[in-house]
């Protein structure tokens, strides 16, 4: 005769498969086809024209768009190009031109959770060299170890400490990636506990993403679909 203890263990097991959650897949590779991108960067004199985050998302929208790229929108393009898909050739190389460009993202790390805040809509504080989120659409946390013991992380080491995270930020799977991100792409993070927005790259670093503290970025917009 069966064992009561060990029906009720195969009882709870059968119940917990009913109600067992799994996160959604979510493909970011083809983000860049939901959007529409301003095809160049503002200028002033011939060159890129730098704000800080706040400033730059009201002079986009003046401009007509309604937000910055989300990082995996641009660089699921920019890897559409190293491989070669010329549809996307003016908008990529002018990216990768000059200064590095603001993302519609803003990061905090604290207690070894990365939270990244996605279209967040931030309040420059003068006077503390600051930032204060206001709003943003939805927030996305990673749980990422020691990110605050060094000011730089490549793409690897990303990878290793959490692969969603990289996923989420370049649109695909570090062993998916085009080589040239693989080897050249990483995170800086200012880590005092407050909200920084994010930036792509600063001068020629191309595919690297860090906290800009109070720097300023270029700005181009995009107009969702």
């Amino acid at each position: 005769m069966p064992d009561l203890l060990d029906l009720l263990k195969k009882e709870t097991l059968s119940e917990n498969k009913l109600f067992k959650v799994e996160r959604p897949i979510v493909d970011y590779s083809e983000s860049y086809k939901k959007v529409i991108f301003e095809k160049m960067a503002l200028r002033k004199d011939q060159e890129k024209e730098l704000f800080l985050f706040h400033e730059s998302l009201n002079s986009l929208r003046k401009r007509g768009y309604a937000r910055h790229s989300r990082p995996n929108e641009a660089f699921s393009l920019l890897c559409s190009h190293l491989e070669g898909d010329l549809s996307v050739k003016t908008v990529s190389k002018d990216m990768l031109s000059g200064y590095g460009e603001w993302l519609s993202l803003a990061i905090k790390y604290q207690n070894n959770l990365l939270h990244c805040y996605i279209d967040p809509e931030l309040e420059f504080d003068s006077i503390l060299n600051q930032y204060n989120l206001k709003s943003f659409y939805s927030e996305r946390l990673f749980p990422i170890s020691e990110l605050d013991e060094k000011g730089y992380f490549t793409i690897k080491e990303l990878h290793a400490k959490n692969s969603e995270f990289v996923e989420f930020i370049w649109s695909r799977s570090f062993d998916k990636l085009p080589l040239e991100i693989q080897k050249n792409a990483g995170l800086y993070l200012y880590t005092a506990e407050l909200v920084w927005p994010v930036g792509r790259n600063y001068c020629n670093d191309g595919y690297d993403i860090g906290s800009c503290y109070f720097n300023d970025r270029a700005s181009r917009g995009v107009a969702p679909l």
